[in-house]
């Protein structure tokens, strides 16, 4: 019965062995077709991770976000291998590097954008107290709309 299961067992360990190799040739066909950029993204003031980035392949839809830990990974097709890479986040200054440059830089850090917003004046009109205010233990104000 042993001498039986041996070349059974045998032809089983050659299959795998086979099969093993081929798909290790497999995954190393797909990498060569892709490049794979990874780092973290942190605030250059605070040194403090940001997430949320938009990381794209300048000028195509190629791209990923980065994670709470202010770590991505962006896998670029080897046809955008000369493209720069964009980072974009609402509080920050874009930032557009090289590939080149992105794989030296251990961390890539993004400067906060300081949005300057015009003042807002709020005016009381009138000087009267509301029938209601008296009634009431703390202040009151109606607001009306006004027709834009």
């Amino acid at each position: 019965m042993r001498s039986k299961l041996l070349p059974l067992l045998y032809l089983i360990s050659s299959v795998f062995l086979l099969t093993s190799n081929s798909l290790s040739q497999i995954k190393q066909k797909v990498n060569l077709q892709n490049i794979i950029i990874s780092g973290q993204i942190r605030d250059e003031n605070t040194h403090k991770e940001v997430s949320s980035v938009n990381i794209t392949v300048e000028g195509t839809q190629v791209g990923t976000t980065s994670n709470h830990a202010g770590k991505f990974t962006l896998t670029v097709p080897l046809q955008y291998s000369k493209s720069n890479i964009v980072f974009q986040h609402i509080a920050y200054n874009k930032v557009i590097l090289s590939m080149d440059s992105i794989t030296t830089l251990k961390f890539i850090y993004l400067q906060p954008r300081v949005i300057q917003l015009q003042g807002v004046a709020i005016e009381e009109e009138g000087s009267g107290r509301l029938g209601i205010a008296k009634d009431l233990p703390q202040p009151v104000a109606i607001i009306n709309a006004k027709a834009f």
